[in-house]
């Protein structure tokens, strides 16, 4: 229906978030312009038929109640068109969600270069930075929207998108806690804020998550039949926080769930071949019980395969 691929990308993905709107039901209007249109005929066949007096008479009525009804539903057609019209304008053309998924999978492998290049972990190469190992990429919705508009969708797949997400990229090894954290444009391809922040694996007291309370009713974007299930809008009621402590205080906080409806997931960017949100989180507190063991106890690493305490100890005054 339109030519996407010669559409902005920015116009593409904002236009995302737009509802598609409804075709519009022509009926009514179209039998009072049908119905105007007949009773114009019938009055003009009676005024031509009849007498002098009340068959003219009778014949003028019905052209004049007939031209007016007429009128009325065929402005009504044009009216309900060019709504009907602009509301398309607004959502289309859009991007798919597998294009959105695309952009979202850009932006973490842009945050994992970043994280490289501001943290310069490794520079010698004596350790092994393994995806999914030691180097754990999370990607979820910013806790509070300062400063941009977050908004929020349903895809055709059931996969909630967000027009901005969290990235947070951990580089676990043995001595210290290095993260690079950014919000991510979807509609524009960029980092709006970032920043890295290191400690000392002593100082970190531990990973939280905690569910709360919210009431999100949120439609689909997409075209649905009118009066169905998937027309209306779903309420989400809890979301998901994953949270870093740091000498008692949270240093880093991101959404990593909404929940409501058993159908829907969060569209996160991560390949396939990498660990799902929940792998690892788990990973991640294993590493931390893993590193935070009173620091006289000699180093073990652990067994029954690769890991994130798998990463050989750095040299001390590193």
């Amino acid at each position: 229906m339109y030519p996407q691929q010669l559409t902005a990308r920015a116009e593409r993905v904002d236009k995302y978030f737009v509802r598609v709107p409804q075709p519009p039901d022509y009926t009514k209007p179209g039998i009072l312009a049908v119905g105007g249109g007949v009773l114009v005929l019938i009055g003009i066949i009676t005024a031509s038929a009849g007498n002098a007096g009340s068959g003219a008479c009778l014949g003028l009525v019905m052209l004049i109640a007939g031209g007016v009804a007429g009128f009325r539903g065929a402005r009504d057609l044009i009216n309900r068109r060019n709504a009907y019209n602009e509301a398309m304008a607004r959502a289309y053309p859009r991007a798919t969600d597998e294009e959105m998924d695309g952009y979202l999978t850009e932006g973490t492998n842009l945050a994992v270069g970043n994280a490289h290049r501001q943290l310069k972990i490794n520079p010698s190469g004596e350790l092994t930075i393994q995806r999914g190992v030691n180097l754990l990429v999370f990607s979820g919705f910013p806790a509070s929207a300062n400063g941009f508009n977050l908004r929020f969708a349903i895809g055709d797949d059931n996969a909630v998108r967000a027009s901005h997400y969290k990235i947070l990229v951990v580089f676990a090894t043995n001595y210290r806690f290095s993260t690079y954290e950014c919000i991510w444009e979807m509609s524009t391809g960029a980092t709006i804020a970032d920043g890295t922040k290191e400690y000392h694996l002593q100082d970190v007291g531990g990973l939280e998550t905690e569910s709360n309370r919210i009431s999100f009713p949120l439609h689909r974007t997409g075209l649905t039949e009118e009066g169905s299930e998937d027309d209306k809008p779903v309420e989400f009621t809890q979301r998901q926080l994953l949270r870093l402590m740091v000498s008692g205080q949270p240093a880093i906080e991101m959404v990593m769930g909404i929940s409501g409806d058993a159908r829907f997931r969060i569209a996160n960017g991560q390949p396939p071949e990498f660990p799902a949100p929940e792998d690892m989180i788990h990973q991640l507190r294993q590493y931390l019980r893993d590193h935070k063991r009173p620091q006289q106890q000699q180093y073990l690493p652990p067994t029954g395969g690769a890991g994130l305490g798998s990463v050989p100890p750095e040299p001390l005054g590193m």
